[in-house]
């Protein structure tokens, strides 16, 4: 087979897959965005307690944003009926993390849990 068939038939897989692919995700990053999505949570509450204050909101964007570098550089594949009906047809998730806003909210739960490896899993659990 040549590369050229070879890399025409891994494209067409993705293509038929009806979710994301993702790259390997070492422990160390599972541990890094457990502890990011933790950090975001806290100073989410330190935002909304009374008397927070919009700094605490602040660096809840920037660990955001962290998130979603991590989880962008991660996506391989991404189905078109995850994405919003107006993203652009070209996205670049790996190389540009706000790529990722153009996620539909009701996926942008089971993509965290794909790349954190928690859906991974729960599919061992069942087996």
């Amino acid at each position: 087979m040549t590369e050229a068939n070879r890399v025409g038939k891994n494209l067409r897989v993705l293509e038929a897959s009806d979710r994301p692919v993702i790259t390997a995700v070492s422990w160390g990053d599972v541990r890094r965005l457990s502890r990011l999505q933790m950090l975001y949570q806290y100073h989410l509450k330190e935002a909304s307690r009374e008397g927070g204050s919009l700094e605490s909101l602040d660096l809840a964007d920037e660990v955001m944003n962290k998130i979603q570098a991590e989880i962008s550089k991660r996506i391989v594949y991404m189905p078109r009926d995850w994405l919003v009906e107006e993203a652009p047809e070209e996205l670049d998730f790996r190389n540009d993390p706000n790529a990722i806003e153009w996620v539909r909210a009701d996926k942008f739960e089971k993509l965290v849990a794909l790349v954190a490896g928690q859906e991974a899993a729960s599919e061992a659990k069942k087996s």
